[in-house]
């Protein structure tokens, strides 16, 4: 029977297997070390999250805390802060993706379709996108300097990778949901995942993420050489996480559950510094006794400040060409002999033609074969006292950033971004970009393009290489070898570590690693600090020493323990001389 009130009215009872399963819920909690804090359907919304457009505005907030983070301002450790921020976004329900009125005529898969475009934007992934869409447009604003129809590649860059962010809230969401997992570790494995794929997908863009706060703290970052600069930022999601998740329980009263979440935070933060400490001791002394040994290279990397746009004048190019030659002349007059001198890339005005026995100019369809072999044996001189006229008068070996043409049957030219290595004796070498620039070098769909298309008419139609190379570098009777990178290429993880792992594989491990790139495009916005923080990065994923040749950017010489031993100042014309031990 039902029980009654003294006024006679029922009171509602839980039967026994709600009862049941409310005990059942309380035991596997006090099991956990952390709440479990998802969404049920029958939860209300947060109250940060109850107005319409709150996902957005607390998506928004955590974004702007990202930037401030990140050069020019550069407030390193407010990062922590942006995965608390993003806290209650995975563990509250999310606002409904379609309208009440296109709701009611959903019996129609048009009205349907309709309604969900519609309401998109309004709805809670789609409200995530575009907060991550105006931080990307803000962090990508340099990809407009170039040229003003460069600003259709901005535009689909931030559409594209802030469609990362709402991937990443789904993947949280759905992780929690469907698998024992705690929320305090739910959301790093959604980071890990999500920013493997930005960083491969439609050849990557690594720019600005969450690590690259901490690169000037080099202790803080040496657990990128576990796996990768992924390591760092999936840290800083745990400990982030972490410390919402202590503010989160104490709130609802739950203060045992609250220090551990705070200790784990500590205890997680103190091993990450501690094995930081370890790493960077070890190298710091590994230096120290090689340079007891005496082994040294001197290596220069070049860099001049001049920024231009699409098209670039003739006379620019060959103002800066000499430019580069000055620099190179006045700093072996200054600093005496050096071992090698690094220009940036596309530095080198002339460029480096190959004309294989099929290749045929087209100004030689005539000729007869004898004809074509005489032909190409003068080019080839040509070509050949051309670069080597630079090393024999510096009296070191040089890395030029240059253009190849090869030709091939029928006239055809293919057009490689290079960089060549011109000893002052001995063969000389050459690496072609592998990796090239979405909207630089080639334009996706480029052949289903009208030709007056304004991004068609300004990518230069750039064959990709396929392999690394090492360079041999003849320093005092021993070879030190050298694997050059170009652009962009230093910005992506997996490609350097590849390559160096493939040249392990064939027994020529490089001893130094060097990125060639011209950033004068970018008109010195953060774009050229963003790029130092990956060569930072990728010093110490390989533990190599790694050296840049940066055209109105930064030349930098960084050791395997990510130390920015010497860099140029902004706006300078500079060559930063490294003295390297033990290689």
């Amino acid at each position: 029977m039902g029980r009654f009130d003294q006024n006679g009215t029922a009171i509602q009872t839980t039967s026994l297997n709600d009862g049941l399963e409310e005990k059942r819920v309380h035991a596997i909690e006090d099991r956990q070390l952390f709440v479990k804090d998802v969404p049920t359907h029958t939860e209300a919304p947060c109250p940060a999250l109850a107005g319409r457009w709150k996902p957005f505005v607390l998506a928004f907030c955590a974004f702007v805390v990202y930037w401030l983070s990140l050069d020019p301002l550069r407030w390193e450790y407010t990062i922590l802060l942006v995965p608390a921020l993003w806290y209650p976004l995975y563990i509250r329900q999310a606002v409904p993706a379609v309208s009440e009125t296109m709701e009611k005529k959903k019996r129609h898969v048009l009205w349907r379709c309709l309604g969900y475009i519609v309401s998109f934007p309004q709805s809670f992934y789609g409200q995530l996108w575009l907060a991550s869409i105006l931080f990307w447009g803000v962090v990508a604003f340099w990809l407009t300097c170039p040229h003003p129809a460069t600003l259709l590649g901005w535009i689909a860059v931030a559409v594209y990778v802030g469609v990362y962010f709402p991937i990443f809230i789904a993947l949280t969401r759905f992780f929690l949901k469907h698998i024992p997992c705690s929320v305090a570790f739910a959301p790093a494995f959604a980071w890990l995942i999500t920013e493997w794929f930005r960083k491969h997908l439609m050849g990557g863009f690594s720019f600005a993420s969450l690590e690259h706060a901490f690169y000037r703290h080099p202790i803080l970052i040496q657990t990128a050489d576990l796996y990768g600069e992924y390591t760092v930022g999936t840290l800083i999601v745990l400990l982030g996480t972490g410390l919402a998740l202590g503010v989160h329980l104490a709130r609802r009263a739950q203060y045992v559950r609250s220090c551990l979440a705070f200790l784990y935070v500590m205890i997680l933060a103190t091993a990450a510094i501690v094995y930081g400490v370890n790493r960077f001791d070890h190298f710091v002394q590994a230096e120290q006794t090689a340079q007891e040994s005496g082994k040294k290279i001197r290596v220069v990397v070049l860099q001049e400040p001049t920024t231009f746009r699409f098209p670039v004048p003739e006379e620019t190019n060959q103002r800066i060409h000499q430019d580069y030659l000055d620099l190179a002349a006045q700093t072996v007059k200054r600093e005496g002999a050096c071992d090698l001198i690094v220009w940036p890339e596309s530095s080198f005005i002339f460029p480096w033609i190959e004309i294989p026995p099929e290749g045929v100019p087209h100004e030689w369809a005539k000729l007869t074969f004898p004809q074509r072999m005489e032909q190409i044996t003068k080019v080839t001189a040509e070509r050949d006292k051309q670069f080597q006229r630079l090393p024999q008068s510096l009296n070191s070996a040089v890395l030029l950033g240059s253009t190849t043409i090869e030709y091939g049957p029928a006239g055809h030219m293919d057009f490689y971004n290079s960089a060549i290595f011109v000893p002052p004796s001995g063969p000389t070498a050459r690496y072609d970009k592998m990796q090239l620039v979405i909207f630089g070098e080639y334009l996706p769909f480029a052949n289903y393009l009208p030709d007056w298309f304004p991004l068609k008419t300004l990518c230069n139609s750039v064959t990709p290489g396929n392999k690394a190379v090492v360079f041999p570098l003849k320093v005092k009777g021993r070879t030190v070898l050298v694997t050059p990178n170009i652009c962009f290429e230093s910005s992506i993880p997996h490609l350097i570590w590849e390559q160096v792992r493939q040249l392990r594989n064939q027994g020529q491990e490089p001893d130094l690693l060097i990125n060639m790139s011209n950033d004068g495009w970018f008109q010195y916005m953060p774009q050229i600090d963003y790029h130092l923080a990956a060569h930072v990065f990728r010093a110490i994923e390989n533990r190599k020493h790694f050296l840049s040749a940066t055209h109105a950017g930064f030349a930098a010489w960084i050791d395997p323990a990510g130390r920015i031993r010497a860099c140029g100042d902004r706006k300078k014309k500079q060559a930063v001389v490294a003295d390297i031990y033990g290689i």
